[in-house]
């Protein structure tokens, strides 16, 4: 799923209209392109920014990268782990902060559902200050889940 993007700086710009946007599914990125993307969102501050070495493992073991594109800038990245029939855990749903509010999320989520079979279902943990975003967009909330802290296990 792409649409053919203008060339276009790497300045911020005003948000883009949905058809400047270009969506990759097979486009790699690099831990710095990564570490930037997040930067300019709000789930940076919960990510390892500055552990490039973290970020590559995390994009190397990640098995769905989706990623959009204004001109040659990454404004939006989705990195998700999935057997692609039953379930898809959506690890990062970043967008630009200047990108917000132009539906980049939701082109980023249709293409990780273009990619997953019918019967797959699309999971995550919403981050703090992200929670009423997805039921916006479909998704349904759970009362029930668990986090397990290495360091509680001692």
């Amino acid at each position: 799923m792409s649409t053919t993007s203008p060339p276009a700086s790497p300045a911020a710009q005003p948000p883009p209209a949905a058809g400047d946007i270009t969506y990759e599914h097979s486009r790699p990125i690099t831990a710095a392109q990564f570490a930037d993307v997040l930067g300019r969102t709000t789930l940076g501050i919960r990510r390892p920014l500055h552990d490039p070495a973290r970020l590559e493992e995390m994009l190397r073991h990640g098995n769905l990268l989706c990623t959009a594109w204004h001109g040659p800038r990454l404004v939006g990245v989705a990195r998700s782990l999935t057997d692609f029939v039953f379930c898809c855990y959506l690890s990062d749903l970043a967008v630009d902060e200047a990108y917000q509010r132009c539906g980049i999320g939701r082109g980023l989520l249709r293409l990780i559902q273009s990619r997953l079979g019918p019967e797959a279902k699309l999971i995550l943990l919403a981050a703090p200050g992200a929670e009423s975003y997805y039921p916006h967009i479909g998704f349904h909330g759970r009362d029930s889940y668990w986090i397990e802290s290495r360091a509680a296990l001692g």
